[in-house]
Formats: structure tokens, sequence, C-alpha cells
């Protein structure tokens, strides 16, 4: 067999090329599962940075501002803006607000930034993981985690 100017044989470079090759397919489904991951994380936060803007918008504005959930699209609005889920990410249940604008789950900010009610939206990527996007009831407080909220 030749070599090339650096010493390797051919069968040297393809055995390189195949062991390479065989760990990259291996290495695909754990790759797969941190980009499911990753987009459920964004989607949650980037959630939380819709009520958190509505909420600061309601505090500047001295008027009210909802965000609406549309499970059956996987969509949300907030002002006149549609909103879809990163792909992988999906509603894993409807938003359980009890304020509903029509027969659609909202939440909605009064000028003092603290929410009609407190409710929690799920959001699931096919894994079984899950995050939840909790608006507390209270203090208005707007915070994302893996796991349900106390008393779910």
């Amino acid at each position: 067999m030749g070599c090339d100017e650096r010493g390797f044989t051919l069968l040297e470079l393809l055995l390189v090329l195949l062991i390479t090759t065989f760990s990259l397919v291996a290495a695909t489904p754990a790759l797969e599962q941190v980009m499911t991951r990753q987009c459920l994380d964004s989607s949650a936060q980037q959630m939380a940075w819709v009520l958190r803007s509505a909420q600061q918008e309601a505090i500047y504005s001295g008027q009210d501002q909802m965000v609406r959930f549309y499970f059956s699209t996987n969509s949300y609005l907030s002002g006149t803006s549609t909103r879809y889920y990163l792909e992988g990410a999906q509603y894993a249940a409807n938003p359980n607000f009890p304020t509903q604008v029509g027969r659609v789950p909202a939440c909605i900010f009064q000028p003092s930034g603290i929410p009609r009610s407190g409710g929690t939206v799920v959001l699931m990527n096919g894994e079984e993981e899950h995050r939840y996007i909790i608006v507390s009831p209270v203090a208005g407080r707007i915070r994302v985690a893996s796991q349900p909220p106390a008393g779910w």
C-alpha cells in the first residue's frame, strides 16, 4: 500500500474515518435528546419572558395586559403578536388560568403588575420532560421550574 507524505497508509486513514463515522452515529440519539431539551427550555424561557413583558407593560401603561393560551394551535397571543413554541415543545395540558376570554385561558395583569389570578402553563417535549411556567397569584412572580408547583 502506498503512503502519503506524512507516513499514513490509505488503510490507516480509512480506519480512522470508519471509527469517526461510527462514533458520530452512536452519538446522534444523545444529541437529539439534548436538542429537544434545549427547545423545551427555550420555549419555556420565552413564555416566561412574554409574561414578564406583559406584566411590565401593564405597570408602565396603567392598563390591563393579557396573554392568551391557544392549546389547539400550540400558540399564545400577547398584544397583537401570536407566538408558537419551538419544534418539539408543546402544551402538556390546557393552561390552568381560571380567567378566560371567550373559552381561551388567559393571564391578565392589572396596572399594579399583579395578575387577576395565578396559573401554570405546562410544556413538554415528548420525552416525558416537562417545564412549568408558574405565575404566582399574590405577588405576580413568574418562574420556570422542572417540577410542578406545590399542591399541584
